[in-house]
Parts: structure tokens; C-alpha cells; sequence
């Protein structure tokens, strides 16, 4: 709050240029989420991004960043799946029940499932805690904290002022989608069993695409800006988090939730290990990165998407989150543009926005780039946390890219 209007738009002319930086950072949300976890306020006002996004206290915490990825799609695919993985075939649990009567006795047993697995792997990450001193010490970061020298302690025995470990979150666009569809199909509605549901799912949504176009192109969908979908993606977001209250690391710290998908999932033509969704997508689709939309069906305009992703609470959220979004530069030209650019960002930051990188492309200049690498051997694009040359990615990364880009083109159309 109080940032002089002039200096966000400073901000926005170096974001416009797009070069996939700079990434920007909300003070206040970012230190009260810290405070929350029990960091004292002076030592969450000099928080730093650690890498990507990762929020770290430089000299005063731990390193461990991204101690483990939950695929939210993934749980939720094994419960409407009986416990059973439709792509690999593995019985994970024998005991989810065929159906259920309602869909909150669903989302309570999927959140269940989720709780199971958070309470398993904080106990790995403790193993993991309890022999990384012996196995991988870190002198010269010990050296570099506060008190390496004076306390003897390597900085991965729990030398730290704080001893916390980012835990991240993955999927949320895509499976608040998938539940969506299924409270207002197969509950709401009664137009389909969830028995039914599985079977189409089996059936990758061939012979189905009637139905999987009305699910795609006419329902809301996480990026649009609907309370509908978007309160999904909120209470979502806020049980994961509430999994870690009562956990806490090896040294006693406390677990950071983050936000920040990245998997061979979402790249172009990868073949992720989570099958078909309610959502529409089939296996092979690509899943949201992140915080983005899906890449199919219609997203919203900036405004809209952006309010999708403040729809949640990042005082949730210590550890960090990634919130790359791919903008059409065309919206953003000349002065008023900028004060448009200037306008969207202060509108994020007042609905409670934790973190945003915006990529300014479009998808005639990638295909160019493609083309004609020498010539744009200049040109960056914000990937997950880090940016990168465009033309040194690889193939499909590219085309990962250029799907994103050239959906946001079609934004609110």
C-alpha cells in the first residue's frame, strides 16, 4: 500500500517490454503470511525470493524449498477411480467406495485422501531432515547465516533461526474445473452417475464429445472470474494448507505451503501420469501450470483471470508461489496502455495478489523466433519462476509456450 503511482508505472513500462521480468511481489501479503507462521515481523520484512519464486529469510532460515509436489488432480482421480491409478493400473486404496450420496461425502473422502498423503510425507521430509547433516552438509551456507560460526551447527541440523520447508501445491486451475463438473453434473444435475463418469474417463472422452464440448467450451471454468468455480479453487487451496497446521519439521519448524507446479505434465505432447479429467482434458492434455488456466476452453480477459487467481488466500501461502500469466500485449499499447498495464497490476495487489509475472508475447513473434532463431536470439519468456532464452528451450517446451501464448490471445472472446 502507498506505493507512488508513478513508480508503478515505472514498473509497468519494464513489464510491458516483455522480457519476462521483472517479477512482482506483494510486501503485504508476502509478511503477513510469514507472520502468521510465527516469523517476527522485522525478519518477514526482509524476506527475499530464493531461485524462482520461493520465498526464503536470507541468513535466518533453512533452504529447503519445494520438500514435496501434491497433485491435487492426481488424488482426485484415484477416488473417482476407486483407488485404482486408470493409467498404470496400481491398486493404491482398497477401500474408496464405488459411489457416493452426495458431493460432499466425496470431497470429504478425497480430502481425506489428501491428508493421509501430507501426513505421510511430513514424516519422510523429517527422515529426509534427520540425515541430510551427515549425508549432505552445507558448510559455506552455514557459514552465511546468522550465528554458522558461533553455534557449531551445520545449517541442515537445524542451526537456523527458522527451520521451515516449502511444500508445494500443484493443479489448482485443474481441479477446480474437474470438481465443478462433477457437483453440477452428477450431483446437481443427475445427468450422469459417477459410475457413468468413470467410464467416460476410462473412454478418454472418445464417443463422447458432445457432452465433452458443452463441459469445455459453455461451463465456467477457473480464469473467468467465476465465483462459482473460483470458491472451488479457494477452499481447495485452503485445505492443503490446513493439512500442514499441525505439522511441524524436524527441528520444529513450520511447513510453508507454495503454489508452484512444475512437471514433464506440463509440457506439450508429454504423457503426465494423471489420465482423463471431469474437466474435459484427456491424458496427454497438458495440465495447468501453476496458477494459470487450463490451456483449453476460454479463459477470461486479464481482469477476470487475475481475479480467479486473488479468489484465494495467500496469507496461506508463505513459501512462495508462482503466478506466471501469459498476457495479449496488443490490450496494452501506447500511454493508455500503460496506465491500463499500471491499473491491472494495483487491481491485483488490492484483491489481495500475493505474486505476478507477466509474459508480453504473442504467437506470430514465437513462431518468427522459430523460424528465424539468430535473428531473436534476444527474446525472453517467463517459464514457471524463471525466465529464459526462447530459442534455446527445447521443441516442446517451445510449443508449450506458444499454446499458452496463443490461448491468452483468445481471452474473453
Amino acid at each position: 500500500k502507498g506505493v507512488p503511482p508513478e513508480f508503478v508505472r515505472a514498473v509497468a513500462r519494464s513489464v510491458r517490454l516483455g522480457y519476462g521480468r521483472p517479477s512482482l511481489f506483494n510486501d503485504d501479503v508476502t509478511v503477513e503470511a510469514l507472520v502468521r507462521k510465527g516469523v517476527e515481523p522485522e525478519d518477514a520484512r526482509d524476506y527475499a525470493p530464493l531461485g524462482c519464486v520461493e520465498v526464503m529469510l536470507p541468513g535466518r532460515s533453512a533452504y529447503r524449498t519445494m520438500g514435496m509436489q501434491m497433485n491435487l488432480p492426481k488424488v482426485l482421480e484415484l477416488v473417482i477411480n476407486r483407488g485404482r491409478c486408470p493409467v498404470t493400473g496400481d491398486v493404491v486404496w482398497e477401500d474408496v467406495p464405488a459411489d457416493f450420496a452426495t458431493f460432499d461425502e466425496m470431497v470429504a473422502a478425497y480430502h481425506g485422501r489428501v491428508q493421509s498423503i501430507v501426513t505421510d510425507a511430513a514424516e519422510i521430509i523429517r527422515e529426509d531432515e534427520r540425515v541430510e547433516a551427515d549425508a549432505f552438509p552445507r558448510p559455506w551456507l552455514t557459514l552465511l547465516s546468522h550465528g554458522g560460526t558461533e553455534d557449531g551447527r551445520d545449517i541442515t541440523e537445524g542451526q537456523p533461526k527458522y527451520d521451515p520447508v516449502g511444500v508445494t501445491l500443484q493443479g489448482v486451475a485443474d481441479v477446480a474445473n474437474s470438481l465443478y463438473v462433477i457437483k453440477r453434473l452428477v450431483f446437481d444435475e443427475a445427468r450422469i452417475s459417477l459410475p457413468e463418469l468413470r467410464q467416460v474417463l476410462a473412454d478418454d472422452w472418445e464417443g463422447h464429445q458432445v457432452l465433452r464440448q458443452e463441459v469445455v467450451s459453455r461451463m465456467p471454468r477457473f480464469g473467468q472470474g467465476r465465483e462459482e468455480v473460483d470458491s472451488i479453487a479457494r477452499d481447495e487451496a485452503a485445505h492443503y494448507a490446513a493439512c500442514f497446521e499441525n505439522e511441524r519439521t524436524e527441528y520444529g519448524g513450520r511447513f510453508w505451503p507454495m503454489i508452484f507446479g512444475v512437471a514433464t505434465g506440463m509440457l506439450h505432447r508429454a504423457v503426465p501420469m494423471t489420465g482423463a479429467m471431469a474437466s474435459g482434458r484427456r491424458h496427454g492434455d497438458m495440465l495447468a501450470a501453476s496458477l494459470q488456466p487450463s490451456p483449453m476452453g476460454r479463459r477470461g480477459a486479464p481482469t477476470e483471470l487475475l481475479s480467479s487467481v486473488a479468489a484465494i488466500d495467500f496469507t496461506d501461502f508463505p513459501g512462495g508461489v508462482s503466478n506466471v500469466q501469459d498476457i495479449d500485449p496488443t490490450h496494452f499499447q501506447g500511454e493508455h496502455g500503460l496506465e491500463l498495464l499500471a491499473g491491472l497490476i494495483t487491481g491485483f495487489w488490492a484483491q489481495g495478489g500475493m505474486e505476478l509475472s507477466l509474459n508480453m508475447l504473442d504467437e506470430e513473434t514465437l513462431r518468427k523466433a522459430q523460424a528465424n532463431p539468430v535473428e531473436y536470439d534476444h527474446l525472453m519468456v517467463r517459464i514457471f519462476g524463471l525466465s529464459a532464452r526462447f530459442v534455446c528451450l527445447a521443441d516442446d517446451l517451445q510449443e508449450t509456450i506458444i499454446d499458452r501464448v496463443a490461448a491468452a490471445s483468445r481471452a474473453g472472446s
